[in-house]
């Protein structure tokens, strides 16, 4: 063989260092095998199955029919009733507080997952809250009436539908079909039945918690021992006070200049307290000192009167004048200086006392305006047909029995007024400042005796009176009311305890509000 040939054969012969060389060259030519497409190919499909199992692992949780929110003493509670409570708390939150919200930091266009309230938590955690506590209360007032024999009576069964039917009416007159309403703000599992079962047990837990709140009774000498101790919750004090500013005139002060304008309303305030004599010259005083933009306010004689004002709510316009004013060895006449982080305040106090005065019993039959939808006043027509109609009730009642038990029966016949309508009228123990003015005028005058009747003109419509007794007076009421209160409060925790809640986080993930 030719050396020339022999190289060729060298050249074209297998050589490992030949074969590395071209391993190298195919890796560094940028293609991909086939190799990698396939992982790729494997990637993709399990990133899409899996988004797929998550996407029906959502939709089968939101669905709310498969697993439940919370449980009850070993009763399980699904999303669509605790959402039923949510969206309560919710509408009842948003209609009290209305133009008020946005101080409270709730934007009802933004999910309340994405907003915090004052304390720091989320609306919605909040509302959560408070829906579970309300499942929680109506599951165990619900279980211990039952085991009272406390069941839903006819009337209320009857509320049940009145109010079923009214949110019917509401939501048809807004082209809304029902199921659908129910099942997209409630959830899936929201139907007619359901919902007239979670209304039912509502009016039944509230039916037995007021049997139980009014079931604590106490003696005469029980609620005297309790005011005794308890003297500064119940009473309340009249009082007069003046305000001497210590805010400098500019806005940056210096340390100098503060201190000058608190040292000067300072002694303002002292030299006003000095020259009180009596409640006259309080009231001579304060309009001598009062600034010139505010001399004709300090011309009406009550402008620095403050009257029937509690401990309570004293201590929010200063502590320490509520507690000086509520000190047991306070005597008329006395007066004092009170610093406050922004000026003094010059106080006289007048008394301090409790509301003696007897409540009083009344039954009455309502009347309404009959004003169409958009009508804020009546006409003088509405006025005189409504007048009419009560006078006409009054007419009948006279021409027969005339007695309480048959104004009773025509009261719950003929009132329009929902809150008495069951009690035939009946509204025990008012007290001053609890009704309307021309409705308390009548009652509370003091020539009032029983079975005396009436006819009384309100904002509302015409009321048809009718005067039962007085009742008892008033700061016995506000004592026993504590009591109950208290009582309650203690039934309520022991209930609690043996009517644990635990929720569950998967089927509270479908509770909130529609879309959010």
């Amino acid at each position: 063989m030719s050396s020339s040939r022999e190289k060729r054969e060298r050249r074209t012969s297998f050589s490992p260092d030949l074969d590395v060389k071209d391993k190298n060259k195919a890796k560094s030519t940028g293609k991909p095998n086939d190799r990698f497409y396939t992982i790729i190919a494997i990637v993709i499909a399990v990133v899409l199955v899996a988004s797929i199992c998550i996407t029906v692992f959502k939709n089968f949780v939101a669905s709310g029919k498969y697993f439940a929110a919370a449980d009850v003493a070993g009763e399980k509670i699904y999303p669509h009733e605790v959402n039923y409570y949510f969206i309560n708390s919710y509408m009842n939150y948003v209609n009290t507080y209305g133009s008020f919200l946005q101080y409270l930091g709730l934007d009802t266009s933004v999910s309340l997952k994405a907003q915090k309230n004052p304390d720091g938590q989320t609306w919605h955690d909040y509302f959560l809250e408070t829906a579970l506590n309300s499942v929680q209360e109506v599951k165990m007032l619900c279980k211990e009436a039952a085991a009272a024999g406390v069941t839903l009576d006819d009337e209320l069964k009857a509320k049940v539908e009145e109010d079923f039917q009214s949110l019917k009416e509401s939501i048809e007159e807004q082209n809304i079909d029902l199921n659908y309403y129910l099942t997209t703000y409630y959830g899936k599992s929201m139907t007619v039945d359901e919902l007239k079962r979670i209304m039912g047990e509502t009016y039944l837990a509230q039916k037995y918690s007021e049997q139980v709140y009014n079931g604590y009774t106490y003696t005469d000498d029980e609620v005297r021992a309790y005011y005794n101790d308890n003297k500064k919750d119940f009473d309340i004090v009249d009082y007069r006070y003046f305000f001497f500013s210590a805010k400098p005139e500019n806005d940056n002060p210096t340390e100098e200049q503060i201190n000058a304008a608190k040292t000067s309303a300072k002694s303002l305030a002292d030299i006003m307290q000095a020259s009180i004599t009596d409640e006259d010259s309080f009231i001579e005083l304060s309009r001598k000192n009062a600034p010139e933009d505010q001399k004709t306010q300090y011309e009406d004689e009550d402008f620095t009167l403050h009257e029937g004002d509690t401990y309570t709510s004293l201590t929010y316009t200063s502590k320490d004048m509520a507690d000086w004013l509520f000190a047991d060895d306070r005597t008329s006449g006395s007066s004092t200086v009170i610093e406050d982080e922004d000026g003094y305040y010059v106080v006289f106090f007048i008394k301090r006392y409790r509301h003696d005065y007897n409540t009083a019993n009344v039954r009455h039959i309502l009347v309404k305006f009959d004003l169409t939808d958009d009508q804020e006043e009546p006409t003088d027509k509405q006025i005189e047909v409504a007048k009419q109609a009560a006078q006409d009730i009054l007419d009948e009642w006279n021409a027969g029995d005339a007695t309480e038990e048959s104004f009773a029966e025509l009261a719950k016949e003929r009132t329009d007024d929902p809150g008495s309508k069951e009690t035939g009228g009946l509204y025990e123990n008012i007290y001053k400042g609890q009704m309307v003015t021309e409705f308390e005028d009548w009652v509370f005058n003091p020539s009032r005796k029983p079975g005396d009747t009436g006819l009384v003109k309100t904002d509302y419509g015409y009321h048809v009176m009718y005067y039962v007794s007085s009742g008892s007076p008033y700061w016995m009421i506000q004592v026993k009311n504590t009591l109950r209160s208290s009582d309650y409060s203690d039934f309520s925790e022991t209930l609690k305890e043996k009517y644990p809640i635990k929720s569950q986080s998967l089927g509270l993930m479908a509770v909130g509000l529609p879309n959010n």
